[in-house]
């Protein structure tokens, strides 16, 4: 019977944990490191496309 409390609590625990103890040190870490948000309109990421194909290196340089 020990052990199924124990692990009631422990259970009850991490539920409480995740939904209210981690946003709140989140929250509570957040305010003591804050950074400033630069807005930089001219930069433009690098973005790769990869695409799932067998055997249709044609077709795909046709469409591209």
């Amino acid at each position: 019977m020990l052990y199924l409390q124990l692990i009631f609590w422990i259970l009850i625990f991490l539920i409480v944990y995740v939904y209210f103890l981690y946003p709140l040190t989140l929250f509570i870490f957040s305010r003591f490191r804050s950074k400033e948000i630069v807005e930089d309109f001219k930069y433009e990421p690098k973005v790769s496309l990869l695409i799932a194909a067998y055997n249709e290196e044609d077709v795909i340089e046709k469409k591209y």
